[in-house]
């Protein structure tokens, strides 16, 4: 039977051709596929391999004189240890992420040519606080993006510009800093300041040899160009890990006693303000409380009264407060609701939120009281460990619902010097509930006196009963001039007191923070107005730094005579009668040469007793912002915390970044910064982020 469909005998064959074009058409693509797979592959190994270079270079940007060159160094080292090829410097680069300026309902603020840098965030020529420090665009400028829209990289001409979205600004920094000088960023021409930054950028990209696609004309791709980009410390917003924090602001009269007639208390408000902008509420929980004790305790619901009110929880009394008659030193409780998100993604804080309210009347009262220390640490201290009788909210607000385990942190800020005018006692254990005080004027006064001598004012005129008389040859007025002079010599009987209220309120407050650190506790000081507190210790202040106190004389009473003059000085001395001994004390006093023919004057001392009281200070008093620094919790390799000063512009840049937990603020405007910087220090620091753009 004949086949239906048979090819023509011309066409067979033709299939297996077919076939075999095919074949190789369809392993060409394969191996294309190979090739493709083996590209995408080294470039997600680039990526990590510049995440990792980026993250361990940023640990190292502080504002320590060699944080710009370690940063790039440990980029490169890092980047060779972590994959293949080497890291080119060009590819390297520093920027000051911070904030952007909003308005007041969360939206940007918009100037001409874009965005500007939030209000704290880079030091001013009178703020030597900030997050970080870049280049300045000129002298006057005011970190808009109009001054950044093509600066130019020192080293290698490479063209930077600012940029910011809705939240965050990018400001180019170090652009002097380059391999031909070590990466010196050098000092800031507008404020005299070290450059810093806070993000490293790092980019490369890689060819990537095919093996297969070469049969296709493609013997090799690339990555494309990579970048990683880590910051240290405060981007913008402070990492949301949960933490429950207790702030203790100091609001007595000294915040306002200043040469420049200002009320720092505001500028202590705005700076609490600034930080809790950069907070992440529903992870980061915040009581309140200030110096001296509030009126009410948390027990009676004073956050919710205005600051006008006689009720409201950070109202002063009229008289002194404690907790057991009634007061509280940490009256707001812990809040998760000072700021929102709104649709941008912006945070705002809540007005209306009785944290914020009672922030904002720091400065709506003037104290009674003065400068408390250890009853105030000590109560934030018990208040976030939720002791027995100062139990927190952390629970009724779902504290347990937060991811990891919240850090306790408490933030204590004062300007200084102890002065407790409570009666003393109390204990510093975190288990009792009572206040502990060290009144300043307490002191120790040893049964024995003393006896001593203070010589007064040398007046003209002779006193009354000479002894001796004047020679004749100066008294007949015949030739020579006889001139008088008397002093007052004292006698006080004294006795010694030794003063310690104020030392020993040190003592209790770093005795206190002990106890909060071993307990769990970290402890952020910051020394306020500090330049005053650089020689100040705890019982008053020395004429120089670390010094004792020199030995104050209080006498009572009005001096009586004791005695008759006597001749203590014959001038000139050549008319002095010095034989036997005699050398112008009571015992001995001088005589007066006849032979001595000019004219001389004669020194008679009037002796005067009285009764006094001396007053030192105890021999171990210490320098406040050295209390302070004790205080305060170690850094993170675990060495202590120590006191750099803060005398000057220099001290304070220095102990700002020296990575512990003390910090100091000049002025108001200091705060914000150190805030936000102290916390973000809590939280480790260091993150990948997305530039802005």
């Amino acid at each position: 039977m004949r086949r239906f469909f048979s090819r023509p005998r011309r066409e067979r064959g033709a299939v297996a051709i077919m076939v075999a074009a095919l074949a190789i058409v369809l392993f060409g693509v394969a191996a294309l596929g190979v090739d493709l797979a083996s590209q995408v592959n080294r470039k997600h190994l680039l990526k990590n391999q510049l995440d990792a270079a980026a993250t361990a270079a940023a640990y190292y940007l502080d504002t320590d004189a060699t944080g710009i060159r370690d940063a790039a160094t440990n980029a490169i080292t890092y980047f060779a240890k972590n994959g293949q090829g080497t890291l080119n410097p060009s590819q390297i680069d520093f920027w000051c992420v911070v904030g952007r300026k909003l308005n007041g309902d969360g939206t940007p603020f918009v100037v001409s040519g874009g965005g500007q840098v939030a209000d704290y965030q880079i030091p001013s020529a009178g703020q030597t606080a900030g997050v970080c420090n870049p280049d300045p665009a000129s002298a006057t400028t005011t970190w808009k993006q109009s001054e950044y829209g093509n600066r130019v990289r020192a080293w290698d001409n490479s063209h930077y510009s600012m940029t910011c979205n809705n939240t965050l600004c990018a400001v180019p920094c170090a652009l002097s800093a380059g391999p031909a000088n070590n990466w010196s960023p050098g000092t800031s021409s507008y404020n005299g300041l070290p450059i810093t930054c806070n993000t490293i950028r790092v980019g490369a990209s890689a060819d990537v040899p095919f093996s297969f696609a070469p049969v296709l004309g493609i013997d090799q791709g690339s990555t494309g160009s990579q970048i990683a980009v880590a910051c240290k410390g405060v981007c913008g917003a402070i990492a949301p890990n949960p933490m429950d924090v207790v702030i203790v602001a100091d609001r007595t009269l000294s915040m306002t006693m200043n040469p420049e007639n200002h009320d720092y208390r505001e500028d202590l408000a705005d700076g609490i303000k600034g930080m809790l902008k950069v907070m992440t509420p529903e992870q980061q929980y915040v009581a309140f409380g200030a110096l001296g004790p509030s009126y009410l305790k948390r027990s009676e619901s004073p956050e919710t009264k205005a600051c006008s009110s006689t009720a409201h929880g950070l109202i002063f009394p009229s008289s002194n407060e404690t907790i057991a008659s009634g007061g509280s030193w940490i009256p707001i409780q812990f809040h998760k609701d000072y700021n929102t998100l709104n649709a941008a993604g912006v945070r705002t804080l809540d007005t209306t939120n009785p944290l914020y309210k009672a922030i904002s009347c720091l400065s709506t009262t003037d104290p009674p009281t003065r400068t408390a220390l250890a009853s105030p640490l000590k109560s934030a201290a018990r208040y976030v460990l939720n002791k027995p009788g100062d139990t927190n909210n952390v629970s009724a607000i779902g504290g347990a619902g937060r991811a990891g385990v919240p850090r306790k942190v408490i933030i204590f800020e004062t300007d200084g010097q102890p002065w407790e005018n409570f009666t003393t006692g109390g204990s510093t254990s975190l288990d009792n509930s009572g206040d502990i005080f060290s009144n300043y004027n307490d002191s120790s006064t040893p049964p024995a006196t003393s006896t001593f001598t203070v010589d007064g004012t040398v007046q003209s005129g002779a006193p009354s009963g000479l002894s001796p008389a004047p020679p004749t040859s100066y008294t007949n007025g015949s030739k020579y001039t006889y001139t008088y002079k008397n002093k007052s010599v004292t006698t006080v009987t004294a006795k010694t007191t030794t003063l310690f209220g104020g030392q020993q309120a040190c003592k209790n407050f770093q005795a206190v923070a002990e106890a909060a650190k071993a307990a769990g506790v970290l402890l952020i000081t910051v020394g306020y107005a500090t330049s005053g507190l650089t020689c100040s210790s705890c019982n008053a202040q020395p004429s120089s730094c670390n010094s004792p106190q020199t030995p104050q004389t209080t006498l009572t009473g009005t001096p009586s005579s004791n005695g008759s003059a006597w001749v203590s000085d014959v001038s000139p001395s050549a008319c002095r009668d010095s034989s036997n001994g005699k050398d112008g004390s009571q015992s001995k006093p001088y005589g007066i040469l006849t032979s001595c023919k000019q004219n001389i004057t004669v020194t008679y001392s009037v002796p005067m007793k009285q009764n006094g009281t001396v007053t030192v200070q105890r021999a171990d008093d210490q320098v406040i912002t050295s209390v302070l620094a004790s205080a305060a919790s170690p850094r993170d390799n675990g060495s202590s915390s120590d006191s750099n000063g803060c005398g000057s512009t220099a001290d304070i840049t220095a102990e700002n970044a020296d990575g512990d937990f003390f910090f100091c603020a000049a002025k108001g405007q200091d705060m914000a910064p150190i805030f936000i910087t102290a916390l973000s220090q809590v939280s480790k620091g260091v993150k990948l982020i997305n530039m802005p753009h």
